[in-house]
């Protein structure tokens, strides 16, 4: 099977177009270059979506699978000193969130 999950980042699209955010993930998660940017930065870049600046750990909706059971998967970032530090996919399944590989 031949998956195009693997497209240039572009904020616009990912804003706009909340569907097509899937494609994105694989060349984010891949270079780690948005490790050590700012909540401001990130949230320019991706927005808002109901992320609050006090919290440590901030989540953007990336698409449901229906293949694996409805899993809800999301782009996440955990920051330290107002910068991300890491960032992974993850699932939630039954209202807990997995980390993809673990």
């Amino acid at each position: 099977m031949l998956l195009l999950f693997n497209r240039e980042f572009d904020s616009k699209t990912w804003k706009e177009k909340p569907s097509e955010r899937k494609y994105f993930l694989k060349q984010l998660t891949k270079d780690n270059l948005l490790i050590g940017k700012t909540k401001e930065e990130i949230e320019n870049l991706f927005g808002r979506e109901n992320n609050l600046a006090e919290n440590n750990r901030w989540s953007y909706f990336v698409y449901k699978s229906f293949w694996r059971r409805g899993r809800n998967y999301v782009l996440a970032f955990y920051f330290e000193d107002n910068r991300v530090v890491k960032m992974e996919t993850e699932y939630r399944y039954k209202k807990k969130f997995r980390v993809l590989g673990a």
